[in-house]
This record gives C-alpha cells, structure tokens and sequence, in this order.
C-alpha cells in the first residue's frame, strides 16, 4: 500500500569513522539476505538471488543508477538498424569466464536459449518475450532456438524482435541475461556456478548454507575493492535482525515495522531506502471486482499516509503511483484525485453495489505486516460500507492461492529489478506478464508500452511511460499509497 520503508543498514561498530584523510576498507564482508533457490542465470527468482547473481555475472550492458539508461558492460557497443527491431552488439575482447575460458557471443546464444526454454521452467524467460521466435520456441514448442538470435563470430551478438525496440539494450543489463559457459547444462552448475563477474564462488552451496564468494583474478574491470563477500541466508528480514544486533551480519534488511527504532539507534548515515512498491490488487478474474465503481470505492475509502505510517513506521515514504518517486521518468501524484481519500464518495459508489458485491476476502500473509494491514485497511473500507474478511495464510499457502487464482483482494510487494518506469509497469500491468496477478487486460496497457518501447527519444519515451500509468489508474486494477 505504499512505498515500504525497506532497507538495508551497516552495523554500528562498523560505520565507526577512520582517523581524517585514511580511508579503510575491509578486507570481507558480511551481508544478511532472504535465502536464494538458485544463484543460476536461468533460475534467479527473487531480490537476494539478483543481488548475489550480480555480482558472479556481467551482462552485456549495466543501467547508469542516475539516468537508468545503459552503459557498455560486455558488450562494449552497439548499433540499432533503422526499423528498430535489430541491436547488434559488439562484445569486449578478452573477457573470461573464471574457469578460464573465453566469453563469446555464442554463450550468449547459449544462455538466452537456455532461459527461454520451456524445459528450463525460468522465472524471466518472459524477458526474451519480444525477440524472434519467442513464441515458437517457448509457447508453442515448435523450435529448440530463439529465430532472432545468432552469434557472427567470437564477437559479434545481433539481436532481431518482433516489433521496433531501439532501447533493448537496457534489458540486457538483467543478471539473468547474463552468458553462462557451456559446463551450465550439468546439473552440479547450480552448485557452484562458473561466472563473469567481479566475484566468483569460491566453494559450492546448498541450501540453508551460506554464499562465500571471492574476487575473481579473471574478471576484466576494475577488480573489486574487497576480497571476499559472504551471503548468510535467513527466512526473511526479522529472523535476520537479532543477528545484524549481535554483530554479525556487516549488512542486513531492517523489518519494515524496526525501521524507525533502527534510524533512532543506528542514525541514518548507514541506512539505504529500497524502493519497493506495495499494492493490493483485485482479482478480475472474478465477475465481482470487474465493476470499476467497487475498485475506485476501495481507493477512496484508503487514507495513504495512516497506512504508512502504521503498517511500515512514520518513515515509510506514501506511494504517489505506480512508479516511484526515485525512478527517472516517475511523476508526483500519478493517481490524482482517485487516490485522495473521500468516504462520502467511496460510500456512495458502494451504495450503488449489490449487498454481495460489497463483502469480500482480504487475503493477506500471516506476518505483522499482513496483520497491520488488516488492521487499517479493513477499519478503512467498512466506514465506507464495505465488508471486509481478513484471510491469513502463510508464504508458501499464499503462492499456492494466486497459483490456483483463488485470491479475492490481496496485497503483493513488488521489487522492480531495474530502476526504469517499465520495470513496474510491464510486470503488473501486461496481459502477458506472469506477475499480472490481477489478470488486468486492456488495449492502452499494452498499447502504451509498446509505444514507447518504440521510439528512440528517452524523452519521448518517459513521458508515453507516465500515460500508461495514468491508463492504469483510471482502470484501477490495484490500488497503491498517495498522500492525501
């Protein structure tokens, strides 16, 4: 319901300041993450997979953190045709795997085939979906390669899509993007797998074990400043903390509820905001969330500042949209008015609903997050006439319920893995995106986008972003955080 106040801090003993003009470094580190099912390209599923995933592979381009447009990694430059719809890439020389081998653009072919298959069951084979042969290979079965996709030479990558894309390069800088060696089809890869990047792991893992990764003496860039990292893996941000307290993890994610004590603590020096974007979506699978009047009541009835205030702490930072405010392209108050409390309009609009139509489920995780949320949320709805039952379920019962689309109401944090407007507004919006949870489907959400993935002109492009965004909100598919 709002942008979490979600962060990662440094320990106190650590963030002690060296003597002037000397600059430390530490020889390791230590970070706190939500366990990983896979540190694979292909299988990366969640944050702390990309975070870890990130730093064993490089990819062909990496996202400027300022502008979020794409800068030379592997692919040390590229050309796009005059229709749009080619980018061909020309590769880094003497970049190696840390096995020793060469990176060549065939390995590229290798993995982007590999993360397209339908074998391979990958959580983002969905960011190939626009290159050629997308749908023959991973819907329909009918190829074992992607047709757009060949390798001229050790050095040389042509990209050919669908439809015109002069920004595909920014996709590129995804870590599932990332080449992996032809030793990535053994199944003892995942183990311990051969990368690219900065650090390489230095002893196989499993899970509930930690990640122990070193500086790669292969790497082509700048090697990194620190030796070693190590990933100790835990259930999720709380059972971490009591760790992070005791001196050990360096880093870790601060419960959304502890935000604040560990800002009046630790000091905010150390403290690093993530944008996340919680939301509460409708399942419009359903006949009785297809009415758009009960989806604009419930944004109405929300007062956005309580509900971040109360359920992520007096530092959570209100959504005004769908995109972030810390996004480039992203615009204050994309919702407008829909987003503004009004119970006198919300209850209006829920007078107009059957009695039935007013009564739903709530489906929520069993956390202290999901708990506050009922909290505020259901107090909220039922002064503007909605009846609200709360449903609690655990993570794993919850996955099972958007799975089988047995959700009514519920609420999802969204982690966008690049800081571009389309890296939130195609998963939660694309009728086919996987992440569309609430089966959202509407020619401008798909219109739009493609609109803007067309043009060449960043400009152009941020502001036909912010169009479909507003398309979004006059659906109100989801209902995010706005200031009131």
């Amino acid at each position: 319901m709002s942008l979490a106040a979600s962060a990662c801090t440094t320990g106190p003993a650590r963030r002690r300041r060296p003597p002037p003009g000397q600059l430390v470094i530490p020889t390791s580190l230590r970070v706190g993450i939500a366990e990983p099912t896979s540190i694979d390209p292909a299988h990366l599923d969640s944050p702390s997979a990309l975070l870890v995933g990130s730093q064993i592979f490089d990819g062909l381009t990496v996202l400027d953190p300022v502008s979020g447009e794409p800068q030379p990694a592997l692919g040390a430059r590229w050309s796009v045709s005059k229709n749009g719809r080619t980018t061909e890439f020309r590769l880094r020389r003497g970049v190696r795997f840390h096995d020793g081998s060469p990176v060549r653009a065939a390995d590229f072919v290798f993995a982007w085939n590999r993360l397209a298959s339908p074998r391979t069951h990958s959580p983002y084979a969905f960011l190939l979906e626009r290159v050629s042969g997308y749908q023959d290979l991973h819907v329909k079965g009918k190829a074992t390669a992607l047709a757009g996709l060949q390798a001229v030479g050790d050095n040389v990558l042509p990209a050919t899509l669908d439809a015109p894309w002069p920004g595909f390069a920014a996709l590129t800088a995804h870590p599932a993007l990332s080449p992996v060696p032809p030793s990535a089809a053994d199944l003892s890869y995942d183990a311990q797998p051969v990368g690219n990047g900065p650090y390489q792991v230095r002893e196989p893992w499993g899970l509930g074990s930690p990640i122990h990764l070193e500086r790669a003496t292969t790497y082509y860039g700048q090697p990194a400043a620190i030796d070693s990292l190590d990933f100790d893996v835990y259930r999720d941000a709380e059972s971490g903390w009591p760790d992070f307290e005791s001196g050990n993890p360096d880093i870790a994610a601060i419960p959304p509820s502890l935000v604040a004590d560990a800002e009046s603590r630790y000091g905010t020096e150390g403290i690093v905001t993530l944008a996340r974007l919680p939301y509460c979506g409708f399942n419009l699978d359903l006949p009785q969330f297809q009415d758009v009047k009960l989806r604009r009541a419930v944004s109405l009835a929300l007062e956005r500042e309580t509900i971040a205030a109360t359920v992520y702490g007096p530092t959570a930072l209100p959504a005004t949209g769908i995109v972030p405010p810390s996004i480039p392209g992203a615009v204050p108050d994309a919702c407008g008015d829909g987003c503004r409390q009004d119970v006198d309009r919300a209850a209006t609009l829920v007078r107009q609903l059957s009695q039935a139509s007013r009564t739903f489920e709530l489906d929520l995780t069993r956390s202290d997050v999901g708990r506050a949320l009922r909290s505020s949320i259901s107090s909220q709805l039922a002064a503007a006439g909605f009846i609200v039952r709360p449903r609690f379920l655990g993570e794993a019962d919850y996955g099972d319920l958007l799975k089988q689309r047995g959700q009514q109401v519920f609420c999802l944090v969204w982690d966008a893995d690049t800081p571009r407007q389309e890296a939130f507004l195609d998963p939660l919006l694309s009728a086919s995106s996987p992440d569309n949870q609430t089966e959202v489907k509407a020619e401008s959400l798909d219109r739009l986008p493609d609109r803007a993935r067309a043009t060449p002109v960043r400009a152009t492009r941020l502001r036909t972003y912010v169009e479909a965004e507003r398309a979004a909100f006059s659906l109100m598919p989801l209902v995010t955080a706005s200031p009131s």
